[in-house]
Formats: structure tokens, C-alpha cells, sequence
């Protein structure tokens, strides 16, 4: 058996021997390595990845290697790492944690089990106003919304945006102060391991959930779980949910959820980036906004959007050199509904080209077939294009 952690306690984590699971690609398990490692903590990470493909990641944590401060394992797990430590640090990534050979031998060893943005929600001060927001579809676009109008129309205020978008905030969340905002975007993953986290002191000024379709239905138990895992961030919220889908309010009700509409969802406003469904994640930004600063006019936060610059592959205009022709990256659509809204976001599809496909997250791909038939061309790749060809042609074939 460990001994006690408490996961809010520096002191107590700075003489633990902690295990990293996941180094990765992303910003996430970097960050809880260069914070645990400055606490002076005895560090192994793990990852089932070779050093050859984690290259640029390692690059990072070079010096704490080569100091003899963090140990790694790298092409493979070893249980032993997992059951003779004080504390592990899953990446949020891992699928079918609860199946999870490495995380299961864990707990019945007695080892917590925590992730980075426990750590970070940890740490964040109560008296801190926090925007937590979720949903299968348009939550970064809602987050960066939602920062930008909090940044435009609260300058007195420092807006910090985090969790599943921007850098990680675990760095300086214990130094917030009362003149500090903070804007989280929270994925089911993410939300997954906060539920498994019974003393977290955390809670949210506001709480917003977008849309909801069937998503990641390769990582979670079943669609149900998914629903559950994202409906878990209403456990945080100090007000209603926010929501931006009577459907979606009424499932909440059902789940005994408190929920309100945002106002005003389809009502014009003068937006930079193209397409219906921006207009909606603008108001749901704008509701979410006005939740953490109740003297905002909604005339006020709609303005300030005018200067709100798209985010990297959502809609984002690519130089083509061609006054004929206009390209966007929208590679951040990764479910066949935000695809069916990118295509919706234009006039004519008939004019459109559309590069659809990826890896397989067992995702009804119905609503994306149906809107590519009226595309000009659909070229796919990845995993799931073969899959895509097959159910436009067999669509197409029928349609005539």
C-alpha cells in the first residue's frame, strides 16, 4: 500500500517517487514532468512508444535525463513501475483505462491514480472564476470565444485559457489571484479521470455544453458512458449548465441536469469566420461570458467578437495564391457532424472540394455522406477512407 497522497499538496508530492504514463507528442505530460521535477520529486516516465518516435518530446525533458532526475522506460510498461511507486500520472489519452493492464495492476496496489488536469483543477484557487466548457463538437472554438470577449471587455483582468486547448496552465495555476480569469476547455477524456478524483476541491462560475453527437466511442465503454463521462462537468458547475441544444437540454433533464438555453443562439452577429454553427458557439460564448462578469451587455461581448481571429485548422484561411480559388483547413473537424457544419458554413457545396478522413473512432459517418454528395469532389485519406469512399459511392449510386 502507498502512503497517503494528497494530490493539492506540493509538500506532500515533493518526496514521492511518481510514475509518468505517456510521454506523447503534447504539451500535457511535459508539463506535469517539468513541475513535478522542480518540486524535486523522484520521477519514472513510461511510455509504450520507442525513443525514436518521441524524439521531439524527449528533447524537452533532456536535461532532467541526463541529471538523473527523471528515469525512462521506453518501448514498453513494466507493471513493477506501476505497483512500487507513490503515485501515477496517466496520460488522459489511454484508452479503456479501466481495462488497462498497467493501471489496473495500480489499484490493486493500493496506487493512486491521477491525471494533469486533476493536478492543474487542484490547484486553481477557489475564489478564481473558472469557465469550464465541453461538448462533441465547437467546445475549442466556444473556449477561444469565450477568452477572447473575457480579454476585449474585462481588461483589468489576466484571462488564461487551458485544459484541452492552449498551453498547459499547471505551471501557474497555484499562483492565480483575484484578478485572474481562467477559461477551461474539457474533453471526456479529461472529464473521465476529474469524476475519479473524490476530494477535488473544483468548481466552475460557469459551465457550458455546446452539442452532443456519439464521439470516441473507440475510447469510452459505450455511447452511453460518453454521454455520462461529458454530462459529469455539470458536478462542478455552481449554476445551471449552459447548454446551446433544447435535444440536448431535454437528455440533461432526463438525467436529472439542471440546464439552460442560451439566449439567442441563431441571432446574426458580425463574426470574422464563416458559418451558422460560429454564430451559435459565438452566443454560447457570449451566455458563458456574461455568466463570470454579470454586468457584460450582450451588445458589448457580441462586439468584441469582430476582432476574434479563427482558430489554427477550424475554418482557417489558407493563402492559395488564386483569387479564384479559397481554401480552409478544418482538420480540427473530427467528428462527421463539425465536418457537415464546415461544409454548411458555405453557400453553394456544389463550389466545394472537400478532403475528408482519418482514424477510426466508430462514429456514425451518415451525417458527413449526406453532406459530401453536394460537394464537387471528395478526395479521402487515413484509416476511415476507404470506409468514406464506399458509403459516398454506394450513397451516390442510389441517390440516381
Amino acid at each position: 500500500m502507498s502512503k497517503p497522497i494528497n494530490i493539492a499538496s506540493d509538500e506532500c508530492l515533493r518526496t514521492a517517487r511518481i510514475t509518468v504514463m505517456g510521454l506523447g507528442h503534447f504539451g500535457g505530460q511535459l508539463a506535469v514532468i517539468h513541475y513535478l521535477a522542480n518540486l524535486g520529486c523522484e520521477l519514472l516516465v513510461t511510455d509504450m512508444k520507442s525513443e525514436n518516435d518521441l524524439k521531439g518530446s524527449l528533447e524537452e525533458i533532456r536535461s532532467l535525463v541526463d541529471s538523473g532526475q527523471v528515469e525512462l522506460r521506453l518501448g514498453e510498461h513494466n507493471v513493477s513501475d506501476f505497483t512500487t511507486c507513490d503515485l501515477v500520472v496517466a496520460s488522459p489519452a489511454v484508452p479503456h483505462p479501466w481495462d488497462n493492464r498497467y493501471l489496473r495492476s495500480a489499484e490493486a496496489a493500493g496506487i493512486p491514480i491521477t491525471t494533469e488536469i486533476a493536478l492543474t483543477a487542484a490547484r486553481i484557487p477557489e475564489v478564481i472564476p473558472v469557465v469550464g466548457i465541453t461538448g462533441s463538437a465547437g467546445k475549442s472554438t466556444t473556449a477561444a470565444m469565450t477568452a477572447h470577449i473575457l480579454r476585449s471587455c474585462a481588461k483589468e483582468h489576466t484571462v488564461h485559457l487551458g485544459g484541452n486547448i492552449g498551453a498547459p496552465l499547471l505551471e501557474h495555476a497555484h499562483k492565480l489571484g483575484e484578478s485572474d480569469l481562467v477559461v477551461l476547455e474539457l474533453s471526456s477524456f479529461q472529464l473521465h479521470w476529474l469524476a475519479h478524483e473524490p476530494d477535488l476541491r473544483f468548481k466552475l462560475a460557469a459551465a457550458i455544453f455546446t452539442n452532443y453527437a456519439p464521439n470516441h466511442l473507440d475510447w469510452h465503454r459505450n455511447e452511453q458512458h460518453y454521454f455520462e463521462t461529458k454530462a459529469s462537468l455539470a458536478r462542478y458547475a455552481e449554476a445551471p449548465v449552459l447548454v446551446a441544444d433544447k435535444e440536448l437540454h431535454d437528455r440533461l433533464y432526463l438525467a436529472g441536469i439542471d440546464s439552460e438555453i442560451c439566449d439567442n443562439l441563431d441571432e446574426p452577429i458580425d463574426l470574422p469566420v464563416p458559418g451558422g454553427h460560429n454564430v451559435r458557439n459565438a452566443r454560447t460564448a457570449i451566455a458563458g461570458a456574461r455568466s463570470t462578469l454579470p454586468n457584460l451587455s450582450a451588445d458589448e461581448a457580441a462586439a468584441s467578437l469582430r476582432s476574434y481571429a479563427s482558430l489554427p485548422h477550424r475554418l482557417q484561411p489558407v493563402p492559395t495564391g488564386d483569387d479564384f480559388l479559397s481554401a480552409f483547413n478544418d482538420s480540427k473537424s473530427t467528428t462527421p457532424e463539425a465536418t457537415t457544419k464546415a461544409v454548411a458554413a458555405f453557400d453553394d457545396p456544389s463550389q466545394i472540394i472537400l478532403i475528408a478522413g482519418g482514424y477510426d473512432k466508430e462514429a456514425n459517418m451518415s451525417p458527413m455522406i449526406e453532406c459530401a454528395q453536394d460537394c464537387a469532389h471528395v478526395f479521402t485519406i487515413g484509416t476511415t477512407g476507404p470506409a468514406i469512399a464506399k458509403k459516398l459511392a454506394n450513397a451516390t449510386s442510389t441517390k440516381t
